[in-house]
């Protein structure tokens, strides 16, 4: 993880972990779960520094707002707004949102991404999903997913401990997730944009992205 380029990184929820001591600089941070912010809220004041991008949707910021208000006023805030459910907006449905210019769906209409992610984002199941919208909307020359196995629902999250885990919707979500991030892969496919997986264990490897091993951990020469 060391190998990441400072200011070029979005963390996800947890991957907030990694900041100061793996990753000194990200780009930004993104966290979409109101109840991450009951769980960790220690974990963000501690590694979360004034002045970091934060994009953050609105039951984040409420839950924020019950523990400790100011902690917002000292961070750029970007909203994660899902279309569909806008905030202080009405809801919308899909037949809306195609005739929105900026809407892309794909082929049977099963998952859709915003490519003008300041008028809003499409959720899709994880944080992810919503991130990989601001990550695109950037025009960056590559994308690459981090720990995006989409796999393991069992086991503790790498920032949890044993006996205290926050139940997963990863089971249900999973061919969502995929979906989006398929459609994802076709839109920076269309822009120029190279994406890759580092991870040798992902789901999406069977969904025809391409592996990535350059951020493998190398021991005598041979990767581990």
């Amino acid at each position: 993880m060391s190998l990441i380029p400072d200011k070029s990184s979005i963390l996800l929820n947890g991957a907030i972990s990694l900041v100061g001591d793996v990753i000194m600089q990200p780009l930004a941070i993104a966290i979409e779960d109101e109840r991450f912010v009951w769980r960790h809220f220690g974990m963000m004041q501690e590694r979360i520094p004034a002045q970091m991008v934060c994009f953050l949707s609105p039951a984040v910021i409420r839950a924020i707002c019950e523990r400790k208000p100011e902690w917002l006023r000292t961070r750029p805030i970007i909203l994660i707004d899902d279309l569909r459910k806008p905030y202080l907006r009405r809801l919308t449905n899909d037949a809306h949102l195609k005739r929105r210019r900026f809407v892309s769906f794909n082929d049977d209409c099963t998952s859709a991404l915003s490519l003008s992610p300041a008028w809003g984002v499409i959720q899709g199941g994880s944080v992810v999903v919503s991130a990989i919208q601001f990550a695109i909307g950037l025009a960056p020359a590559r994308i690459g997913l981090v720990g995006i196995d989409i796999k393991n629902a069992d086991e503790p999250r790498f920032y949890e401990r044993a006996g205290d885990v926050a139940k997963s919707g990863l089971l249900k979500a999973r061919r969502r997730i995929i979906e989006h991030l398929t459609l994802a892969k076709r839109i920076c496919d269309a822009r120029g944009i190279a994406m890759s997986i580092h991870s040798s264990k992902s789901a999406l490897l069977q969904a025809g992205f391409t592996y990535d091993a350059h951020l493998e951990r190398t021991i005598s020469g041979r990767e581990s």
